[in-house]
């Protein structure tokens, strides 16, 4: 079975990585053949107007996985501040948020399967409660929160030319398996 840690905290972990691994590709790409297309171009973009921009979409992975490694552990960390951000503040708040995530040890986390988590549910929806850790908050709310900013960076990016493939998105996921060509 799959403990609690391997299911919320290495998910957000690969989350953050991929997302620094996008951001570098579309900083190389718009500084080599961007035809123009500057990287606050890219942080500014959205797939429809009333959706957040790609900086805000770095931010809102950020910030769930913090969150969910504060709800967690019980750690508090500083808030992050929802707030349009430049490259180069994404890349930090990336690299930070990653170096927190990687400090939580399994131990921290692992036996609160059953434990009560309140969080919050979007801006309109108020909060929320999920009587099991695990199947609940963890599988049904922090994950795939996490995939759908990830998701949506990547198709900003891609829909303003950057040259991602699937592999980029999953690179951190797929860490433990040989990608090499076939002898």
């Amino acid at each position: 079975m799959t403990s609690l840690y391997d299911a919320a905290i290495v998910p957000a972990i690969r989350a953050i990585k991929s997302e620094l691994t996008i951001l570098a590709k579309a900083e190389e790409w718009t500084a080599t053949n961007g035809n123009g297309v500057t990287v606050a171009d890219l942080l500014g973009a959205r797939i429809y107007e009333d959706m957040y921009p790609a900086s805000i979409q770095i931010v809102i992975t950020a910030v769930f996985a913090l969150k969910g490694a504060e709800l967690l552990t019980g750690r508090t960390s500083e808030p992050v501040g929802f707030r349009d951000r430049n490259f180069e503040e994404c890349r930090a708040l990336l690299a930070d948020s990653l170096k927190t995530l990687e400090g939580v040890k399994p131990e921290e986390v692992n036996g609160k399967e059953d434990d009560v988590v309140a969080f919050a549910v979007g801006k309109r929806a108020g909060k929320a409660q999920a009587k099991e850790c695990d199947t609940v908050y963890v599988h049904r709310y922090l994950v795939p929160t996490l995939y759908f900013h990830l998701t949506t960076l990547y198709d900003i990016l891609r829909m303003k030319g950057v040259p991602l493939g699937k592999l980029d998105f999953l690179t951190h996921y797929l860490d433990a398996v040989d990608l090499s060509p076939p002898l």
